[in-house]
């Protein structure tokens, strides 16, 4: 008992480490890459570049499709990590040269290997821990992303103003390669609950993923909530990202607004993080997660009565404190009671693909209302929507219920 004990909390420990650096190496990178992005090309072009994520999305989720049922998670991660690096360095030497179209691959890099590696984390705790162990244990490693995130987006700012925004980015490449390091002496000093036996080690085609999503009265639901989930945060970026640029047309104020704004919501989503066990403990995963549209659809309301920048930066940082707490502690936990091939294969389909494949549906919505002259609808269109997440999170949480009588 006492070394099982010991076991759980050297991984909990090892995660809450790979959290705080991981986040922290996007929180410096996603400010910095947004306002690059809007310095060269316009906000019209970003469900261009959103669309791009979603085939690259796509291609990565092929790739790591071949190894995740072969490889510990563990290693994966460190692999990704190293990587990933290793294409944002060379991006920045592109950059420096003035190559043509390099905005366009940072803002990718920027989409995808953020995804992918917490994807691969949230995989791997989701083999690791129980519900019970999860309802205070995801709480936890929620906060410390988030304490580097906060970290992360203050830095930024000072970056920009200090060496300039495109250099400061080169300070992600070393955070990467801690994240690296973690993992592998996460791997040598405990046993990973991740690793298959050789009877498990075919490759799988993208055929098993659909069909094992398919044949799930649970995970096809999920799919499409984690879809229009998406397609509402996407269209509040949208709107976010042009009364930023309107008002704040320098690159380096913007970026250090972008940073204070993400670390603003960092700050609040520890808040709501380290309140996430006692929270799911005395509401449920169910309520819980039914709770989080209806508020999200009270903030865009009064939005839309007051449409001002200040009401605009309420929505955004509502929205990504939700999906960065509540919504996605409550969300793993769904993947808990499932079998492992849902838990790996699922999950990596949904969490990855979709994620992103939604992203670049949204960016389709927005080329037509860009085209129809009609962008200012798109905060109506996400109230719509929010009433459709609110139905899809009925339909989960009562399969979810059933699913883990015994556990409720």
């Amino acid at each position: 008992m006492a070394n099982h004990k010991t076991i759980l909390l050297t991984r909990i420990i090892c995660l809450c480490l790979l959290a705080f650096f991981l986040i922290g190496s996007y929180a410096l990178s996603r400010p910095a890459i947004d306002s690059l992005f809007l310095q060269h090309h316009s906000t019209n072009e970003l469900p261009n570049v959103w669309l791009l994520a979603a085939v690259c999305a796509a291609f990565v989720i092929t790739i790591y499709n071949r190894y995740n049922t072969r490889y510990p998670l563990l290693k994966i991660f460190g692999v990704c990590a190293l990587l990933s690096g290793l294409i944002l360095g060379i991006c920045l030497v592109g950059y420096r040269l003035q190559i043509p179209g390099v905005v366009y691959g940072l803002y990718l890099w920027k989409e995808i290997y953020i995804v992918l590696l917490v994807e691969i984390f949230w995989s791997f705790a989701d083999v690791t821990f129980n519900i019970k162990t999860a309802r205070w244990t995801y709480g936890i490693l929620l906060g410390m992303g988030s304490a580097g995130g906060f970290i992360g987006n203050i830095l930024v700012g000072q970056l920009a103003k200090s060496v300039g925004t495109a250099n400061g980015l080169w300070w992600v490449i070393p955070i990467l390669f801690i994240c690296w390091f973690i993992s592998a002496v996460f791997m040598a000093i405990t046993p990973d609950p991740s690793s298959i036996k050789n009877s498990h080690k075919k490759i799988p085609k993208w055929m098993d993923s659909i069909e094992i999503v398919q044949k799930s009265a649970y995970l096809f639901p999920l799919l499409l909530l984690v879809c229009v989930v998406q397609i509402c945060l996407s269209l509040i970026d949208y709107k976010f990202n042009i009364a930023l640029l309107a008002n704040y047309p320098d690159i380096d104020m913007r970026t250090d607004i972008m940073g204070k704004t993400y670390a603003g919501i960092d700050l609040i989503s520890v808040s709501l993080q380290l309140l996430s066990g006692p929270i799911l403990r005395i509401f449920g995963v169910a309520n819980t997660l039914l709770s989080i549209p209806l508020m999200l659809a009270f903030v865009a309301c009064a939005f839309l009565l007051i449409p001002r920048f200040a009401m605009m930066l309420a929505i955004k940082i509502t929205s990504k404190c939700f999906d960065y707490s509540l919504f996605r502690a409550s969300k793993e936990i769904l993947y808990i009671p499932l079998k492992h091939d849902e838990k790996i294969q699922g999950k990596a389909l949904i969490d990855i693909l979709i994620y992103r494949t939604a992203k670049g549906f949204s960016s389709l919505i927005l080329i037509a209302l860009v085209y129809a002259g009609a962008t200012s609808l798109a905060m109506h269109l996400t109230l719509c929507l929010l009433v459709v997440w609110a139905i899809l999170t009925y339909i989960i949480v009562k399969r979810y219920r059933t699913l883990v009588t015994t556990e409720e």
